[in-house]
């Protein structure tokens, strides 16, 4: 990655009538990247697979002025996708072979910016055409092609598939977020005049002048890790990890609660800790416990956390895992069961990269601070607030949109809608309510609607469809800002109330009927 200090010429460089894929999980990392590379290379050509809107829609300030410096000093032209394209399903053959018309000087570099969402559902066959092309291309023009592909599915899905078609690529290397200011750079392989090389990892730091610092991750490097057995064999718990009526296991030493514990641990070093979970109130506390015990002990110590009561919630759970903690164990799982999985994990070293400090650590506690309706406007910059978040802290969210029923308004369906949980939000279009779970694992978006809707969400609303990649949310959040309608203070008061039912009997007259009452049948008599 050129523009960064501590990188390598065999892993950063680039060379004439190549094409070099970077993956991105978010597309302001790729803005970064390309303002690295702008400090050092000029004579760009600079093209975005989505309109000039969308793409500065998903942006924070900080970026955007990063890519206008870019193309005011080092991009010579730079193309973006017609409006009239970017709702519209592209493919992707079609695509390349416009985007190979372009008209670029020779010696120059083509970088191309391209959402995951446009390649995720094409077969291995039609990327190796699409990859195909541009090697031709960059032939043709004695050039430098760069494709830059973002989004969640970058990595997961698209990688695979890239690095199998090898033949047409000189160089492959992903980018992810580790935290505020370091990043991960694995170079998959990478080729120029200086040879080869593959499997390298960096850890980029970002400085306060705004430079990036490379340096090799020692810990990705293969190395033999000697187990540490001078207690490893030793385990300690809190007694609210057993209950009332479950016989702890021989030889483990048990305190009376977290706080005993942490008081009874002499210099662990590959023991066993079991915490004890049972509230909300304790989560922060039990965190800070966990990180500066994972500090003071070294990889090799195991740190689980068993819930007691059901209490944590899915951005707790990635919290605790911040700070070192190995295994979380839900309330669900039975004692005996739970002890298999403290079995599983003996041996374990964590190699989980952690925050440097504890002050960085608690700016992974996430408090949203907004709940309930919203109106369209601040629903999509809530939206895109939590886009750019996400992508240090690693949170999973959800974009919903469910769509009415004929003869159904948005308000009618409002009210049915009560809302609770902090950074779970609601608004309404003509035709659709959006919701947005700020924090939540996939499997559990249908028991979230459920929980917030009085009736099934099957039987409300038409259909349902989440969006996942970067790419199809900045189109959606276009919708909603473009077809908002006026909901009433009172229905919007509803769908944020802190209880779902009144703690105030309600009486039979203002029930409404919901289901058929027997009446009899009145016969009309012709005279």
């Amino acid at each position: 990655m050129s523009g960064v200090q501590g990188l390598t010429a065999i892993t950063s460089e680039k060379q004439l009538r190549s094409v070099y894929v970077n993956l991105f999980s978010h597309k302001s990392l790729a803005i970064d990247y390309l303002a690295n590379s702008c400090s050092v290379e000029d004579n760009i050509t600079f093209t975005s697979c989505s309109d000039k809107e969308s793409f500065y829609s998903g942006l924070n300030n900080h970026s955007q002025e990063q890519f206008n410096a870019c193309v005011n000093s080092r991009i010579k032209n730079t193309y973006f996708l017609n409006i009239k394209y970017s709702s519209k399903l592209i493919n992707i053959s079609d695509l390349s072979e416009d985007l190979c018309r372009i008209k670029i000087q020779n010696k120059s570099i083509f970088i191309l910016l391209i959402p995951d969402a446009l390649l995720s559902n094409s077969s291995d066959a039609e990327i190796n055409d699409f990859l195909k092309r541009f090697s031709s291309f960059s032939k043709k023009h004695t050039a430098t092609v760069q494709l830059f592909i973002y989004g969640s599915l970058a990595l997961s899905l698209l990688k695979p598939k890239l690095l199998t078609a090898n033949s047409y690529l000189s160089g492959l290397a992903t980018m992810t977020v580790l935290d505020e200011y370091r990043y991960s750079y694995l170079v998959d392989f990478w080729s120029n005049t200086h040879g080869v090389k593959s499997d390298v990892e960096y850890i980029l730091s970002r400085l306060e002048n705004g430079e990036i610092i490379a340096e090799t991750n020692e810990s990705a490097a293969p190395s033999m890790l000697i187990e540490d057995k001078a207690d490893s064999e030793r385990m300690y718990l809190s007694q609210d990890v057993l209950g009332d009526n479950t016989i702890p296991p021989k030889g483990v030493y048990i305190a009376e609660n977290n706080k005993a514990l942490l008081g009874l641990l002499q210099s662990p070093r590959a023991s066993t800790v079991i915490f004890s979970c049972s509230s909300q109130s304790e989560i922060r506390q039990l965190t800070i416990d966990c990180f500066q015990l994972r500090n003071r002990a070294g990889n090799q110590l195991k740190i689980i956390i068993r819930e007691t009561s059901q209490c944590l919630r899915y951005a707790d759970e990635k919290f605790l895992m911040r700070a070192g903690v190995n295994l979380i164990s839900p309330f669900q799982v039975p004692f005996v069961r739970f002890m298999t999985q403290v079995e599983a994990i003996q041996g374990q070293i964590l190699i989980r990269p952690q925050p440097k400090s504890l002050e960085e650590l608690l700016k992974y506690d996430q408090k949203f601070g907004r709940k309930g309706y919203l109106h369209n406007s601040d629903f999509t910059h809530y939206c895109r607030d939590v886009l750019n978040k996400s992508l240090q802290s690693n949170i999973r969210f959800a974009l919903i949109r469910l769509q009415l029923l004929p003869g159904m308004n948005a308000e009618e369906c409002l009210r049915l809608c009560h809302i609770r949980r902090d950074g779970d939000v609601i608004t309404a279009s003509d035709k659709a309510l959006y919701v947005l779970f700020s924090a939540i694992r996939q499997d559990d978006i249908n028991i979230a609607l459920n929980n917030i809707f009085e009736f099934p969400v099957r039987d409300l609303f038409h259909s349902v469809r989440t969006f996942e990649n970067h790419h199809d949310i900045e189109i959606e959040l276009k919708k909603i800002d473009e077809n908002e309608v006026i909901i009433s203070e009172e229905v919007s008061m509803l769908a944020t109330e802190k209880r779902i039912f009144s703690s105030k009997p309600t009486s039979n007259e203002n029930t409404p009927s919901l289901y058929a009452v027997k009446k009899p049948l009145s016969v009309k008599v012709s005279a």
